[in-house]
């Protein structure tokens, strides 16, 4: 990807339509892309119509365990993110 869209950065929520990010190339474009897709089922559905169920909250006992949960895996995302940011760095070098 050659640069973001206008106004994107981390965090920025985005909705249909929006352009996320740029390739580079002008035309057609064979390369890199976003896709996005919802099944349910293994059947390709519209993910902005479909009934999902409710989702019950996480018991209180059960809460300090799936916080510690919940922040080992930000950590890992985090940690991953470090370490794609230090290989663009070098690549661009």
């Amino acid at each position: 990807m050659s640069r973001l869209g206008k106004g994107i950065k981390t965090g920025t929520k985005v909705k249909q339509g929006d352009t996320v990010g740029h390739v580079g190339s002008s035309g057609m474009v064979t390369g890199p892309h976003l896709h996005y897709e919802f099944r349910v089922n293994g059947s390709p559905r519209n993910s902005r119509t479909v009934k999902l169920p409710d989702a019950k909250p996480v018991p209180k006992s059960e809460m300090a365990r799936f916080k510690g949960f919940a922040e080992q895996q930000v950590a890992k995302f985090e940690l991953f993110r470090q370490n794609y940011q230090h290989l663009a760095l070098a690549a661009d070098e």
